[in-house]
């Protein structure tokens, strides 16, 4: 069920090229912004409770990152609907219900974020790569480390969560008779 919903997103986010660039760049640099202060972070650091007072630049800088990732899901939500909303409304005056639209929107949002990631994590192969052929270069400092990037992944998952909110509510509101009142 779950590749299922990837699948059906992944085509659908890819028709519409620009929107789908730019969001991946930017769920990219923000899994880079997230993934820099987990760089030195482990999951026992993150179990102490100083890990989350406001007096750590790390928790403050990941706490920043987190509100601007749930802003960047949420508005991607809003504009996803926003834009979708004729294609939406054909989808259910031919019979498709709210669950479908919905996996598809899910679907959708998920896979843009996830290559987001995927970005990420090619250029830290990439970075890794420099640093172990070319000795003279030292770009040791722009490696993660595997907890930095699943808790990266973690992470981004978790904050598409008011992204899904908002494209599920404004997708329920959109009547199939928009589709037939279209020009």
């Amino acid at each position: 069920m779950s590749f299922r919903i990837f699948r059906k997103g992944m085509f659908l986010s890819i028709r519409s090229k620009y929107r789908f660039i730019s969001f991946v760049v930017v769920y990219s640099a923000l899994a880079w912004l997230i993934a820099v202060p987990l760089r030195n972070v482990t999951f026992a650091d993150m179990a102490s409770p100083s890990f989350y007072s406001l007096q750590d630049p790390t928790s403050i800088r990941l706490i920043i990152t987190v509100i601007a990732a749930i802003i960047i899901a949420m508005l991607y939500g809003f504009l996803l609907s926003f834009f979708r909303k004729m294609e939406i409304a054909t989808l259910k005056c031919i019979g498709w219900g709210n669950t479908h639209v919905r996996t598809l929107i899910i679907g959708e949002i998920l896979f843009v974020s996830t290559v987001g990631y995927l970005l990420l994590l090619e250029l830290d192969i990439h970075i890794l790569g420099i640093n172990q052929y070319v000795p003279y270069v030292n770009v040791s400092s722009l490696i993660f480390g595997g907890d930095a990037l699943l808790l990266t992944l973690i992470i981004i998952v978790f904050c598409q969560i008011p992204g899904v909110l908002v494209a599920n509510y404004r997708i329920l509101k959109v009547r199939p008779i928009v589709a037939l009142k279209a020009k």
